[in-house]
């Protein structure tokens, strides 16, 4: 508007440098800008909706302290022996060895006797023998016997034969249940048929009891035959030869093997012919032993 007015006048006056006048310099002023002030946007933080999701985990994956907290794992006797460490005074060394062992476990896959790594506290059927400690015997005790002791180990479903003149005989029922996969067939229980030619019948408790029952009957059968002489033996001839008793059923051929020093059963199965002469002639069976010729 100044200069619009300025323009206006001027038109009907002279100019200021015609009649000799001067004016001062007009002041210049710049306005600077201020940055000072500084504005910060925040943006509200925008949550995507998602559904509440089931993870399956392999065994292997799951983390350590599952198998810390499992009762079968802690009765191994590799986990006793640690904690028996451990309660000794090296904590520091022996809990360090026991979470190792446990994490190259869970990295292989490899079980051990009494602690299956699948599914933990879910037992199948089939799957490793889950032997009991008994309650009066000291758990550093259970943990330095064999597999083969263990299943030697008494149980409340063991069976007596106790036959007047004859020795008093145990059908235990941890090496039933050990052994009724191979041999239940020949006691009547159901059974599927092997690559091999062998049988095999499910491992659970109802078909060992079954199996059991039937060694029981076995000296009561009519065509029943005790082998229980001084010379009687089970695998004459090798490594694994021991004094033995064998009640044979001479119409199924079918035969219960004891142990003579303990009186505890070791096994059963369906004898051959051959088997069959060799028992009758030299009571031995099984092993290397030769039948005697006699002339």
């Amino acid at each position: 508007m100044v200069c619009l007015g300025f323009v206006l006048v001027s038109s009907n006056i002279q100019s200021v440098e015609a009649i000799g006048l001067s004016l001062p310099p007009t002041p210049v002023v710049k306005v600077q800008p201020n940055y000072k002030d500084t504005y910060e946007m925040k943006v509200a933080p925008t949550v995507s909706p998602k559904l509440d999701k089931i993870t399956f985990i392999k065994s292997r994956e799951l983390p350590v302290s599952i198998y810390m907290m499992e009762e079968r794992f802690l009765k191994t006797s590799e986990a006793s022996k640690l904690i028996n460490k451990i309660r000794g005074g090296s904590l520091i060394e022996a809990a360090a060895a026991l979470v190792v062992i446990v994490v190259i476990w869970q990295i292989v896959g490899v079980g051990i006797e009494g602690f299956v790594l699948p599914n933990p506290g879910c037992p199948r059927p089939g799957s490793t023998l889950q032997i009991n400690r008994p309650t009066a015997m000291p758990h550093q005790e259970f943990t330095d016997l064999t597999k083969e002791e263990r299943r030697q180990l008494p149980h409340h479903h063991d069976k007596i034969i106790d036959v007047e003149g004859h020795q008093r005989l145990r059908v235990g029922f941890w090496q039933s249940r050990f052994k009724v996969a191979d041999h239940g067939a020949v006691h009547g229980l159901p059974y599927s048929v092997k690559n091999n030619g062998g049988t095999k019948t499910e491992k659970s408790d109802d078909n060992a009891l079954s199996m059991m029952q039937s060694i029981e009957d076995m000296p009561h059968r009519p065509n029943a035959i005790w082998f229980d002489q001084d010379d009687v033996t089970y695998q004459g001839g090798t490594d694994r030869e021991f004094p033995a008793v064998h009640i044979f059923d001479d119409d199924t051929k079918v035969v219960a093997v004891f142990n003579k020093q303990t009186g505890n059963f070791v096994t059963t199965c369906q004898l051959t012919e051959k088997q069959e002469t060799e028992l009758k002639a030299t009571h031995n069976f099984g092993g290397e032993r030769v039948a005697l010729v006699v002339k």
